[in-house]
């Protein structure tokens, strides 16, 4: 995505798919980042799903690069409530390389 209108459009699009999901502040090659983790459908806990990496042009959010295949980067594949303390941006997540 890139541009306000295209992400705008994405982030007010009606969708039940990420639901509770939790996004922990991460960093991708010195960008800021958020690691996008699910309910998982079993046992509890949250499930790894996606990364997502901000593209700034100064203070402004100008892209959102998505990568679905969080096994592409160092994060824990599953996390308990406990980790996030039941708040956005708290956990484990470690910065990749």
């Amino acid at each position: 995505m890139a541009g306000a209108a295209e992400i705008g459009r994405w982030c007010d699009r009606e969708t039940t798919s990420c639901e509770g999901a939790r996004l922990i502040p991460v960093q991708v090659n010195g960008s800021p980042a958020f690691a996008h983790y699910r309910p998982a459908q079993r046992g509890g806990g949250y499930e790894a799903f996606a990364i997502h990496v901000l593209g700034l042009d100064g203070c402004r959010i100008v892209s959102i690069a998505c990568f679905l295949d969080s096994e592409l980067f160092e994060l824990p594949e599953r996390i308990s409530i406990s980790d996030t303390d039941g708040r956005e941006g708290d956990g484990p997540a470690k910065s990749p390389g």
